[in-house]
């Protein structure tokens, strides 16, 4: 299973009328490992960090958000540290 496929590959067109069979089926595979993606991120993640990305729909943008958070957080720390050690 390409369980990281939606991060990976950018989600595709919604869905139509006008679109194949194969579309279709590339549609439900990338959905399907999006809401897998989403549980996985979102099960074990601190309530801090959901609130980063709490309704975000799409596993990519919830990945770079929280991925965010943490060059953020971890800016603080090494600033924090820097400040001891010149003391």
């Amino acid at each position: 299973m390409d369980i990281d496929m939606a991060i990976r590959v950018d989600a595709p067109a919604a869905l139509t009328e006008a679109i194949t069979y194969e579309q279709r089926q590339s549609y439900e595979k990338w959905e399907k490992a999006n809401k897998m993606d989403l549980m996985i991120i979102k099960k074990p993640i601190f309530e801090s960090l959901v609130r980063v990305a709490p309704e975000l729909d799409n596993a990519k943008i919830v990945f770079a958000c929280i991925g965010e958070s943490y060059m953020t957080s971890g800016l603080v720390t090494l600033i924090a540290l820097l400040l001891i050690v010149s003391l």
